[in-house]
């Protein structure tokens, strides 16, 4: 969503304030680091999905919980069991 893509290039997570969020995500989304110049420059999306588990890992949120992310100053990443999940 272009909603989405803004909190992200800010590089914050979104808060769940709402029933709605709450009924697709379980809590606050979260908003990754800024990749480095190397990750950008790099494989980069290799390197943004090491990102996106660093900071899973990092906070302890379970993936299954939380099917979507925002990568700082790109947009919203989401996932799913199936592609009708994922969207």
């Amino acid at each position: 969503s272009r909603h989405a893509t803004i909190w992200a290039q800010a590089g914050q997570s979104i808060p769940a304030t709402g029933t709605t969020h709450a009924d697709y995500f379980y809590g606050t989304i979260p908003c990754t680091r800024k990749m480095t110049d190397a990750e950008i420059n790099g494989e980069y999306e290799w390197e943004t999905g090491k990102v996106i588990v660093e900071t899973f890992e990092k906070q302890g949120i379970d993936a299954a919980q939380m099917p979507g992310v925002l990568v700082h100053s790109h947009g919203p990443f989401a996932w799913g069991k199936n592609a009708e999940d994922a969207v």
